[in-house]
């Protein structure tokens, strides 16, 4: 990832585009320890106070992320608890869509086993030239991951289960808010494996980092990308504060 993102910032960036980037940069590094960080931005080439970021705009994007949904063919399955008000506005809109609580706690049991997600994930990037490259060799990848990780393999049986259970031959849109489609790809390519590709998918977020722009256009909303960690929040905070009222927004519990 660091060795990718090394690459994108030598380009002749405008300064927009580059405070954007340091700003994700920064929202990567946001929950890990200051160690973690140093050695992050050391493996880029600079040091924390040469971080130039964007601030976040006041506009709110969400009603036309909700509308660019709502003409998508197939239904959409969104990844709580970040794109929990995302999932609200869209299922009062179409009366279609649910949501799934699949997210770090539930898929990895160790960082290590996050940071083999990410690996898959660059590693494919690398491998591609287009976006159904890049899906192939994710789920090339993805396949040999599992394979030999057990909790990996068993995560992604009941991930199938349950969408098959709930959509049939549907096609599905795996729907987050950002930033680099980990816990959507590992969706989509559980479905792929588990029903032998008979299913139809798609993956959809708000935005992506600004690295990775140029190589998903078209899979995501708005180039804004200052603006997911905000939106993340305030949905991961109206969705506790609806679970502590009794509120049950999800049809399955981990």
């Amino acid at each position: 990832m660091a060795s990718y993102i090394a690459e994108y910032l030598k380009r002749p960036l405008t300064t927009e585009v580059r405070s954007r980037a340091h700003k994700g940069i920064e929202d990567f590094c946001f929950n890990y320890h200051a160690d973690f960080k140093r050695a992050f931005l050391n493996k880029l080439g600079f040091f924390e106070n040469n971080l130039t970021m964007a601030g976040t705009p006041r506009t709110d994007l969400s009603d036309g992320f909700i509308s660019r949904l709502a003409q998508m063919e197939g239904e959409c399955a969104f990844l709580f608890r970040d794109s929990y008000d995302f999932f609200m506005a869209y299922r009062k809109r179409t009366g279609r869509g649910f949501g799934m609580l699949v997210n770090r706690r539930f898929l990895c049991r160790t960082e290590e086993n996050y940071f083999s997600l990410v690996g898959i994930f660059y590693k494919s990037l690398a491998e591609s030239t287009s976006k159904a490259k890049f899906l192939n060799s994710y789920f090339n990848n993805f396949h040999e991951l599992v394979r030999k990780d057990k909790n990996f393999m068993a995560k992604s049986r009941q991930i199938f289960d349950h969408v098959n259970s709930r959509t049939g031959q549907r096609k599905l849109i795996w729907v987050d808010v950002g930033f680099q489609f980990t816990f959507s790809l590992f969706c989509y390519a559980s479905i792929r494996l588990h029903s032998k590709n008979r299913i139809k998918q798609d993956i959809y977020s708000f935005s992506v980092y600004p690295w990775l722009q140029e190589s998903f256009r078209g899979s995501y909303f708005s180039e804004k990308s200052e603006l997911v960690v905000p939106l993340e929040f305030k949905s991961a905070n109206r969705y506790e504060s609806d679970v502590k009222r009794g509120i049950k927004p999800f049809e399955w519990k981990i």
